[in-house]
């Protein structure tokens, strides 16, 4: 009798915490649900809206936060690098993009429920040759060709999401960490 009051008070108390850790991580970042982060299916882009949240920047370095919300009915993984295409004078242009990997935004794979958000960072530099060459008029010339206002393709999906009213230059290159969450 001791022995199932002891394993039933095990029980509740592993029950108990996986209430109270595993279910409010879910879409957090937390490692916690990565075991069973396999089975979750991966994100497309239909289930999500997108936005620019901030912009930041040092030393030439313009720094993009941009979030992205899940407004479909599933729970999925948000994970991998996505593809950026560019929009200028009605054109669609596919923008290369270098990843970054081992640097300071310490995004993490994580599991986005309906209503959670996930996010991702662009970075573009303002200083290379491109901008650092010819007059001020050739200058903004250069800025102006490589200009465009910006859409997300997640990893395994076609479906564009748009963000509005950002605007970047590529000019000196573009960077981008992999989705997930801080």
């Amino acid at each position: 009798m001791r022995r199932l009051s002891m394993r039933m008070s095990v029980a509740f108390a592993t029950s108990a915490l996986w209430f109270a850790v595993g279910i409010p991580s879910l879409g957090l970042g937390s490692g916690a649900n990565l075991a069973s982060a396999s089975t979750i299916p991966v994100c497309i882009g239909s289930n999500f809206m997108g936005g620019w949240v901030g912009k930041n920047g040092a030393t030439g370095t313009s720094i993009f936060d941009l979030a992205f919300i899940n407004v479909g009915h599933d729970t999925c993984r948000l994970a991998g690098y996505p593809t950026i295409q560019g929009y200028r004078d009605g054109r669609e242009y596919p923008l290369s993009a270098g990843h970054l990997k081992d640097q300071p935004f310490d995004i993490s794979a994580t599991i986005v429920a309906p209503r959670m958000s996930g996010e991702m960072v662009l970075t573009t530099e303002a200083l290379c040759n491109a901008l650092n060459t010819g007059n001020q008029t050739a200058i903004k010339k250069v800025i102006t060709n490589h200009t465009y206002t910006v859409s997300v393709k997640f990893p395994h999906s076609n479906d564009p999401i748009y963000i509005y009213g950002l605007s970047i230059d590529v000019a000196c290159g573009l960077n981008i960490t992999g989705l997930g969450w801080r």
